[in-house]
């Protein structure tokens, strides 16, 4: 959670905002002593605010889930970052997905003031006023996205009592942190409205033109005819998680001498990865994020750094071997079963919010080829002897 993974300079401030907003938003608070839980079942227009990256919106889908399953007649809307909107686009449990490139959530220049005085910023603004929530609900415990919740004048507030900003809330929830993987903590907050977990794992959904193109794209590669298809994405949200194209080709070239694979290189929007060395045969592709997900989705296997691709195969069903450095993979591992995280124990910088404080990432650079390999081929071989077993009891029941 970006309060956890938050510098000591910002954790220090965090107190005196929190002292100087319990000050300006007295009435809130002394309001709040009225509000009770229970009444939120009656509401009726519910937003959820996720501003932030691919994985991050992938990880909000079991909260989602829960949500729709405790609001059944309800009108969902969902604030999502323009570049992620993809990723829910054929979801079940949102009735609307409003984009907004809001100031913070950008890479330069979030705190320019002009960007506060936009008219994009402005009439995001008056546009959820007008929508008159009942509820608006935030679940990365950030001062910033507290203080949105506050501006856009739904009725009740729901977030974290940690993080800052809880004076701009109606409604805290105190989060269970034996359980502290950012999935789990999401649908706390819809366990305080009432619901109960809905999704053991991430879940999301294919438009039917990805799916075809993606069909397409198999049989003009003549991946169809292949054993195992492996995908490799080698890039992150932040340069400081990435691995490397060396090693993630070399545990390629590895993993093929004892392997019947066909690898599959994803190359990021900017190019990164397009250049990995990969042994014959291999494939490569630079896709969108519709084509992403569902070239993942038929994928075998995805090999990766931690990052969205990552959350996003765990997304279609397609199991992971992730290798981890900066961040806390009790946050951030991908949810669900079948899945491995590869790591160095031992930093106690950990996790640094992908600002690393030395001349390089050694959680990163200091990992060996041969501990990725070995995971990569434990899941190889798990996989093969599934198929096998099921071969086997088709030509016994045939």
């Amino acid at each position: 959670m970006p309060y956890l993974k938050a510098t000591a300079k910002k954790q220090k401030l965090i107190p005196l905002f929190e002292a100087l907003g319990s000050v300006l938003f007295l009435p809130n608070l002394l309001r709040r002593r009225a509000f009770r839980a229970e009444d939120l079942k009656a509401s009726k227009r519910i937003l959820w605010v996720n501003v932030w990256r691919l994985g991050d919106l992938v990880l909000t889908t079991p909260a989602l889930a829960s949500l729709r399953q405790c609001f059944p007649e309800a009108r969902i809307t969902i604030l999502v970052h323009p570049d992620t909107r993809k990723i829910l686009e054929n979801c079940p449990w949102v009735d609307e997905i409003v984009t907004a490139a809001i100031p913070w959530s950008r890479r330069t220049g979030k705190y320019h003031p002009k960007r506060y005085l936009s008219s994009e910023f402005l009439g995001l603004l008056r546009d959820l006023r007008r929508r008159r929530f009942d509820l608006a609900i935030d679940g990365h415990a950030d001062i910033r996205n507290n203080l949105l919740l506050f501006c856009s004048g739904a009725r009740r507030r729901l977030g974290f009592n940690h993080g800052g900003g809880g004076f701009c809330l109606t409604d805290l929830v105190k989060a269970d942190l034996a359980h502290p993987h950012h999935a789990d903590l999401l649908t706390q907050l819809v366990g305080y409205l009432g619901g109960k977990p809905a999704l053991d794992r991430v879940m999301l959904q294919l438009s039917e033109g990805d799916k075809g193109a993606a069909e397409d794209f198999w049989a003009a590669e003549g991946l169809d005819k292949e054993e195992l298809v492996v995908g490799i994405h080698p890039g992150a949200g932040d340069p400081v998680r990435y691995w490397g194209l060396d090693k993630f080709a070399a545990v390629a070239e590895a993993v093929a001498k004892k392997f019947p694979v066909r690898f599959l290189a994803f190359a990021q929007p900017d190019g990164y990865g397009w250049d990995l060395p990969l042994p014959n045969p291999h494939t490569r592709v630079r896709p969108d994020i519709g084509m992403l997900m569902a070239l993942l989705q038929k994928c075998d296997l995805l090999l990766c750094n931690d990052g969205g691709p990552m959350h996003i195969a765990a997304g279609v069903g397609t199991p992971v071997v992730a290798v981890f450095g900066c961040t806390e993979p009790k946050w951030w591992a991908p949810y669900g079963p079948h899945h491995s995280v590869v790591m160095l124990e031992g930093f106690p910088c950990r996790p640094c919010g992908d600002s690393c404080k030395f001349d390089q990432p050694y959680c990163l650079t200091d990992l060996s080829v041969s501990r990725v390999v070995a995971a990569l081929e434990e899941r190889l071989a798990g996989l093969l002897a599934t198929r096998n077993s099921k071969l086997h009891k088709t030509l016994l029941t045939g």
